[in-house]
């Protein structure tokens, strides 16, 4: 696999996972030591007993401008990909209310 295409297949499986969403619920669990904190919320995590874990319910996830961007390029590029290429393919644009219907949704 490419390299660059990596990397753009890794920021859409992070974000797809809700890997920014569990680091921002990790960091705001910590506390003054790290090392502690770290084997605590592993330990926890793996057993079920971290209070401060996030839960498994759907939740809303922010998608920020560059993810947008990143998102569409992607999107946009694997689209360009199609065999036979098409003659007249049109780019995507992120739509909000879309988005918000979805995230509805």
């Amino acid at each position: 696999m490419k390299p660059q295409l990596f990397a753009v297949d890794l920021i859409l499986l992070c974000v797809s996972c809700g890997a920014s969403a569990l680091a921002t619920s990790v960091l705001a669990a910590s506390t003054s030591s790290p090392s502690a904190n770290i084997t605590s919320l592993g330990t926890a995590h793996r057993f079920g007993k971290d209070e401060s874990a996030p839960s498994k319910s759907r939740r809303k996830r922010f998608i920020s401008q560059n993810d947008m961007i990143a998102i569409l390029d992607y999107h946009n590029k694997v689209r360009g990909r199609v065999f036979p290429p098409a003659s007249n393919m049109e780019y995507m644009v992120w739509d909000d209310t879309l988005a918000k219907t979805a995230e509805d949704w």
